[in-house]
């Protein structure tokens, strides 16, 4: 007879008037204990599942949230405005008087200050006009400084020659390089513009 079993190696020949334990026991034995470490691979299972949900939620609490951002006024993005105001000083810029089609036009690039600040007169003010300029729009001067304003002790006021070449609106903008002082100290600025003129 041969004792051998699939998952042993072969097994010595007991001794005289003696024989083996049952197979079917061992068998049954080992389908006893793979229940067991079945239903324990699956406890453990069910344990790791719930501490990994815990840890899934400790790391989300450690993500930083992020939230919409609140829609920008003038003031939180000067670069999209046509004017702009702080403690300390105002900038704008507006047109004067019709403008026409064809016809070289003016736009006034204002500087008030405020608040204890007077216009800086040592510093060399200046508004570059966008580049490109937009459609439709020519500047005969693409840079205008402090030779082309009038200045007080509390405002600036550079002008912009323009020509809209069709009927309707106009985009002017540029960048404005200006500094305004306190008796403390001194800020300098760079301010970047836009506006649309009505033209006939």
């Amino acid at each position: 007879m041969d004792n051998r079993h699939p998952s042993h190696p072969r097994l010595p020949s007991p001794p005289s008037g003696e024989a083996f334990p049952p197979v079917v026991v061992l068998r049954a034995m080992k389908l006893r204990n793979s229940g067991l470490l079945t239903a324990s691979a699956m406890f453990g299972l069910l344990l790791l599942g719930g501490c990994s949900k815990v840890s899934e939620a400790a790391v989300a609490d450690d993500r930083p949230t992020t939230t919409a951002p609140s829609q920008a006024t003038p003031q939180e993005t000067p670069q999209a405005a046509g004017a702009v105001d702080n403690p300390n000083f105002s900038v704008r810029l507006t047109f004067e008087g019709p403008c026409k089609k064809g016809e070289t036009c003016t736009a006034l690039v204002t500087v008030d200050a405020k608040g204890g600040y007077h216009i800086n007169d040592k510093y060399p003010y200046r508004f570059k006009v966008a580049d490109p300029a937009p459609a439709g729009v020519k500047f005969p001067k693409p840079v205008v400084n402090r030779d082309d304003g009038t200045f007080t002790e509390t405002k600036a006021v550079l002008r912009v020659p323009f020509v809209a070449e069709t009927a309707g609106e106009a985009k002017v903008g540029g960048t404005l390089s200006f500094s305004v002082c306190s008796d403390e100290k001194c800020l300098i600025e760079k301010q970047a513009l836009e506006a649309s003129a009505k033209v006939e």
